[in-house]
């Protein structure tokens, strides 16, 4: 699951939480998958105070109203322990194309790209053109001084 963007304003009140699989790739699908979020939820609700108020899980995605003690630092357990299990068992079932995709998703976000490296020849002369051009219109000529 992708990185959170959550921010907690109360930590202890509910919060309406999504958690969206990388790529929107169909992870959910096996009832395995989905095995592994209830039992994570479950050692959550024995260990860090969790109460899950409700949930809804999709192929790809889920969402779950909860509340817990410290929730922010529930939340990213629940993220990290989950999607550690849930690569194991994607594992164990051999579904390396989504592996891979996963992988691609992953190395694609940490590496920063230029669209003008990667672009065909004949687009990335457009942008650059586009980007003189719009140059040359921001330039200010300096004040010259009153006589």
């Amino acid at each position: 699951m992708a990185r959170s963007r959550y921010r907690f304003a109360e930590h202890d009140r509910p919060h309406f939480l999504t958690c969206t699989v990388v790529e929107w790739l169909p992870v959910f699908t096996r009832q395995e998958a989905v095995q592994v979020l209830f039992d994570a939820w479950t050692h959550q609700q024995q260990q860090d105070g969790l109460q899950l108020y409700g949930f809804v899980v999709l192929e790809n995605h889920l969402h779950a109203v909860a509340q817990a003690p410290d929730l922010p630092k529930t939340w990213r357990g629940f993220k990290s322990f989950t999607a550690r299990q849930l690569l194991d068992l994607l594992r164990a079932y051999g579904a390396q194309p989504l592996l891979d995709r996963m992988a691609f998703a992953y190395k694609a976000h940490r590496i920063p790209i230029n669209p003008i490296d990667v672009a065909s020849p004949c687009l990335r002369q457009f942008w650059l053109r586009t980007i003189e051009r719009a140059d040359q219109r921001c330039f200010i000529p300096p004040e010259t001084p009153p006589a």
